[in-house]
């Protein structure tokens, strides 16, 4: 997966807890913002297997590169080609808050 410049579309989501008639807060995604992003799957460790919990899954690191967007957090989530990332890291490229790295983990069960 690439998609070199900022042409892929991606959303970032946060979680939300928003109590639901019964009394729970279950686990729902709001959106928080939308971002032209340039996809790169990290090649050194893209479809790594681990074993976790004696459960085998793969590993797919891709990292998003996308316009500052303030307030962004490594516990958020993107979502891309309906599939979701895990932001393991929000690096804001030298400090100029002008584009940042969001590093992010596919897990494939």
């Amino acid at each position: 997966m690439s998609c070199g410049g900022l042409k892929c579309k991606i959303t970032i989501e946060q979680q939300s807890t928003t109590q639901n008639t019964y009394g729970e807060y279950p686990n729902s995604w709001t959106t928080f913002g939308t971002a032209w992003a340039e996809v790169i799957t990290m090649n050194t460790f893209a479809n790594r297997e681990a074993v976790t919990a004696n459960q085998e899954h793969s590993r797919i690191d891709v990292k998003f590169r996308i316009r500052y967007l303030s307030g962004t957090l490594p516990k958020m989530r993107v979502s891309f080609n309906s599939a979701y990332y895990d932001i393991k890291a929000v690096i804001n490229i030298n400090e100029e808050n002008r584009f940042m790295w969001l590093m992010c983990e596919k897990v494939v069960s």
